[in-house]
């Protein structure tokens, strides 16, 4: 497998379907995601780890592409103390939201991203927590009600005539 314009070492893994995977550049993060829209592929998604341990390692940015000849899995290594990536959504829109859970959960942060908001974290974990890095701790919640801990989150409101609300959650029917 190969993403046209880039000379990526793409190692097949051994798995029942055809996935291929590389670490790449900062430089080439952009160039493959714009190069797999160009072939008509798709993003299928976006995630961070922590490999940070006692032997090294740094937090990773990785994209998993839907592609012709199987699935592309790149992997961005970050650099720390304050690990980030170029944004993807102006290239995949649905990138966006995977992008800001990757930052609720461990506080890798998309670059100029046009939506900053939350959206884990709505203000009910203790300040600066992500519980995916290896180095959150269990935290006691902070004094108070619950309902004192939530921020005025900007949900999108629909008004006029003929809308109406059906609660769904936590589960929902169908």
């Amino acid at each position: 497998m190969q993403i046209p314009g880039l000379n990526l070492a793409l190692v097949r893994l051994p798995a029942p379907l055809p996935i291929w995977h590389a670490e790449l550049t900062r430089d080439d993060w952009l160039v493959a995601a714009r190069a797999v829209a160009q072939a008509g592929g798709r993003l299928v998604s976006t995630w961070g780890v922590d490999r940070r341990d006692a032997t090294g390692g740094s937090f990773v940015a990785c994209a998993a592409y839907a592609m012709p000849d199987g699935l592309a899995w790149l992997e961005l290594p970050l650099q720390e103390p304050e690990p980030s990536y170029p944004d993807l959504a102006a290239i995949f829109p649905a990138a966006g939201r995977m992008q800001r859970a990757t930052t609720d959960l461990l506080g890798i942060d998309a670059e100029d991203a046009a939506d900053t908001r939350p959206w884990l974290d709505h203000r009910a974990w203790p300040a600066g927590f992500r519980p995916l890095r290896h180095d959150a701790a269990v935290r006691a919640a902070p004094d108070g009600p619950a309902a004192a801990m939530l921020s005025n989150y900007p949900f999108v409101r629909v008004e006029g005539d003929g809308v109406h609300e059906i609660a769904v959650g936590p589960i929902h029917a169908g």
